[in-house]
């Protein structure tokens, strides 16, 4: 069975095979967590979200890790969270980033493989011949297949800049990942969700107590 923990921490010091940047429109850096991650990830982060062409809220896509790799660290799965407005549609996009960067961590392959693939056919003009983009998808495949994900750590998604309440934030993180795990058990060893502040671990660390009790977990 998959372990929900919470916990305290820099997202971009924990030992989790991918972690969640919560993460802008443009994919290519911000403030908060998301300046944060691409900053420890270095500027090859960058130059591969520049390929990405954006990110829909509710939506999420996969990079390498870069400079992360190092620390065990090996894939970002950047979501784009609702900004709160209070006009009824912000919880669907946030359940939606739960559900999709979950779908994606579970898939990474063919989602990153994909995404590549995609990214070199755009980009054709890249690439002086056949044999270097034959190299260039061997290595992402090398990448694929070293470093599957196993353990996934969220940071709270838009409840910093963008405005989402953290106790109601916190409640559709958790029952998205309860959902998630028992829908499909044991696709992932471990998840789980990493607070920056004191203040917001209380919150999650509460609202996991109250939905393991009334889930009897």
């Amino acid at each position: 069975m998959t372990k929900v923990k919470i916990i305290l921490d820099d997202i971009t010091k924990v030992k989790y095979d991918a972690i969640v940047n919560a993460a802008n429109a443009s994919l290519l850096g911000g403030g908060g967590v998301d300046g944060a991650i691409h900053k420890a990830c270095g500027e090859q982060l960058l130059e591969e979200c520049k390929f990405l062409q954006g990110c829909l809220t509710g939506s999420s896509k996969i990079t390498r890790s870069y400079n992360l790799t190092t620390q065990g660290i090996f894939w970002i799965i950047h979501t784009v969270g609702p900004i709160y407005r209070h006009n009824g549609h912000e919880n669907k996009y946030l359940r939606n980033c739960y559900r999709s960067v979950l779908n994606v961590a579970v898939n990474y392959a063919s989602y990153y493989s994909e995404q590549c693939i995609r990214i070199i056919n755009d980009h054709l003009y890249l690439f002086n011949s056949s044999r270097k983009k034959e190299s260039t998808i061997d290595q992402f495949n090398k990448y694929i297949s070293t470093y599957p994900i196993k353990t996934l750590a969220f940071s709270s998604i838009s409840t910093g800049a963008y405005g989402f309440p953290i106790k109601e934030a916190s409640k559709i993180a958790l029952e998205e990942i309860f959902n998630f795990i028992k829908n499909t058990p044991n696709k992932l060893d471990e998840i789980a969700m990493v607070c920056f502040d004191k203040k917001t671990f209380d919150v999650y660390e509460s609202t996991y107590n109250d939905l393991v009790l009334k889930l009897g977990k």
